[in-house]
């Protein structure tokens, strides 16, 4: 009996771990030294037709998983990363959201996945669920 008990027991443990994994937060931004890569969930933010960017951004640096900084409704600064004084290397932000992108402005290719510049900044661009927005530290021949 009291194996039975032990091995229940053990069972019934295991299942609450697997449900407590299966129901944790989403991983909505990764993070390195020259990329940010934001998968909008309404888990995180509700998102309506209305929900921008920034909203986004704002919800994820409340969470600490981002950190920004914004003059002029420009990024200056991602997760500590600046951009150079004379805007050599600056933040740019490229997504796969055609209603929201223009190729003819530039694309960028990370990981294998090509995204089209933004049309709009990050303060009025309206973001949709199943998107990628990715900002990418680049530098330029100034």
């Amino acid at each position: 009996m009291k194996k039975l008990t032990l091995l229940l027991g053990s069972v019934a443990l295991a299942a609450m771990l697997a449900i407590g994994a299966a129901c944790a937060q989403p991983k909505t931004v990764q993070v390195d030294e020259t990329a940010v890569i934001i998968t909008p969930d309404s888990k995180v933010l509700e998102i309506t037709e209305n929900t921008t960017l920034a909203d986004y951004m704002n919800e994820l640096a409340k969470r600490g998983e981002l950190s920004f900084k914004a003059n002029d409704g420009m990024i200056s600064e991602m997760n500590g990363k600046a951009n150079a004084a004379d805007w050599s290397s600056s933040w740019m932000l490229y997504t796969d959201d055609k209603d929201n992108s223009n190729a003819a402005w530039g694309t960028a290719e990370y990981k294998g996945i090509s995204y089209e510049s933004a049309a709009l900044g990050y303060a009025a661009l309206k973001i949709k669920a199943g998107c990628t927005y990715i900002w990418i530290y680049q530098s330029f021949n100034v």
